[in-house]
């Protein structure tokens, strides 16, 4: 009997902690869910703005210039310092002005790039092209494509999953209009996400954690439960059945 006893305890104490464990993991994915869009919002317009400053600083009609002179013109200089400060001040990664091959959408050519002054990374220099074919850039060549066919305004890149070279970023891709109203080139602005990183791993830990403590908890009371008002009164019944059997016995 007592063997039975132990079985039953332990069936329903392992139904409750399985119960309790399905309900903490649907509710941890909810929050997670909504914590990570949250966030993610949140620098997306933060990116954006960023961006819009940016492009108000480069007269578009201009960047051919910009591009043959190699940077050396008096106008490029000042555009240059004005997005070099602009990213410092708003802890942007980099800053960057694009030609875009339209044709393919494989190569890109840097007109201007700014990174920030506590960056371990270098800046490109004016003329530099760039194969987006590979790696991590595949997600910038879909924005392109999305920019110049959908004739968009903007779009988003977002690298918080896997191995990433600059680390987890979100970037903003604007387009940049000439006064004909098409899309001359591509202003992007990348933003870290070391935050939304470091907080997601946080409120993952501290989801578990509290997760086991409610199974533990809810387990050690049901334990006591089940003695008191459920299996001690079988126990008596099964004791009094015994008894008077054994009583009635000739």
């Amino acid at each position: 009997m007592n063997k039975r006893r132990r079985k039953l305890r332990a069936a329903v104490i392992i139904g409750i902690a399985v119960l309790l464990l399905i309900f903490g993991l649907i509710a941890d994915s909810i929050g997670y869910q909504q914590f990570t869009k949250t966030l993610t919002a949140y620098y997306k317009d933060n990116a954006l703005s960023i961006a819009e400053q940016a492009a108000a600083v480069i007269d578009t009609d201009d960047l051919d210039g910009f591009l043959s002179s190699g940077g050396t013109s008096p106008e490029y200089i000042q555009a240059h310092e004005e997005l070099q400060t602009l990213c410092n001040k708003m802890n942007a990664k980099f800053i960057y002005v694009l030609f875009v091959d339209w044709e393919d959408f494989s190569e890109v050519t840097y007109v201007f790039e700014v990174v920030n002054e506590n960056s371990e990374f270098g800046e490109f220099p004016v003329g530099h092209k760039l194969d987006v074919t590979e790696g991590e850039y595949v997600e910038y060549r879909r924005c392109f494509k999305e920019l110049i066919q959908n004739d968009r305004d903007e779009e988003f890149v977002i690298q918080n999953h896997g191995r990433i070279e600059t680390g987890y970023h979100i970037t903003a891709l604007v387009s940049m209009r000439n006064d004909a109203g098409n899309i001359k080139a591509v202003l992007g602005v990348q933003k870290q996400m070391d935050y939304l990183h470091n907080a997601r791993i946080e409120y993952v830990h501290s989801i578990v954690i509290a997760t086991l403590l409610l199974i533990l908890t809810a387990g050690t009371s049901w334990f006591f439960f089940l003695r008191r008002r459920l299996l001690a009164p079988v126990a008596d019944i099964s004791r009094e059945v015994t008894r008077f059997s054994e009583e009635n016995v000739l």
